[in-house]
């Protein structure tokens, strides 16, 4: 099986090198067939440049880079074009996803899960963000039915026909499990991952913001989903 790591990233310079030498060494010891695709959505804080020099003579990593901001929903939407593998795997660049976690992805994968979830054992997010998560899970379990704890992760594995040709609105990202879902997923499970709170850099997400706007952009996507939107034939 052929897999494809995507992982976007905004001026995370302090955190590639850890991150990619963390990815070198949990590759080097497995045999899975797996390429590793970096999406810097305009950086400019150095960290691309280190990034390309670190990866330059491994065929196994690429770096692609946006044109113009894209925030995390255009880096994906790139990514997922460029990636080959059959199964693809969604994480952050922050660190604060466990690289070494991939195993468990790959295992579930392997047995024929469309979706594979991870659920963080224990947060490294601020108590606002931890509170906001838990009410968005609330309201798309009771909505959407999808007997599953949590419908939110930034680190998730899908098989790669189910996010790929997808006309993504600003922020769809946040609910690719729910897009799978109208796709024709059926098997989905969740497993846990650790989490870690940030060490380097600033993250890039605003609690004022999402409570501002989050419920908004969700009625937003409730309704393209109620309309079918997101199903085979409407993507660019």
């Amino acid at each position: 099986m052929h897999y494809s790591i995507v992982i976007p990233f905004h001026n995370e310079g302090g955190n590639l090198p850890e991150l990619h030498s963390r990815l070198t060494n949990f590759l080097n010891k497995r045999k899975e067939n797996v390429e590793v695709l970096f999406i810097d959505d305009m950086s400019d804080d150095g960290g691309s440049e280190i990034l390309q020099e670190n990866i330059s003579n491994d065929y196994r990593f690429s770096l692609y880079s946006l044109e113009a901001r894209g925030g995390q929903t255009g880096a994906f939407k790139l990514g997922f074009a460029k990636a080959t593998g059959t199964k693809i795997i969604r994480m952050d660049a922050d660190l604060q996803d466990h690289p070494e976690d991939l195993v468990h992805f790959f295992d579930k994968l392997e047995e024929g899960y469309d979706v594979v979830l991870g659920y963080r054992v224990s947060r490294g997010h601020n108590f606002v963000l931890r509170l906001l998560t838990l009410f968005y899970d609330t309201i798309t379990t009771i909505i959407f039915e999808t007997g599953l704890k949590s419908n939110s992760a930034s680190f998730v594995g899908f098989s790669s026909h189910l996010v790929k040709n997808i006309s993504f609105k600003n922020n769809d990202h946040r609910y690719l499990p729910l897009i799978c879902l109208q796709r024709g997923a059926k098997k989905f499970c969740g497993i846990d991952v650790k989490h870690s709170t940030r060490k380097k850099g600033k993250s890039k997400y605003n609690n004022i913001n999402k409570c501002l706007f989050g419920f908004i952009e969700f009625v937003f996507f409730y309704l393209r989903y109620r309309q079918g939107y997101y199903k085979y034939g409407n993507g660019e």
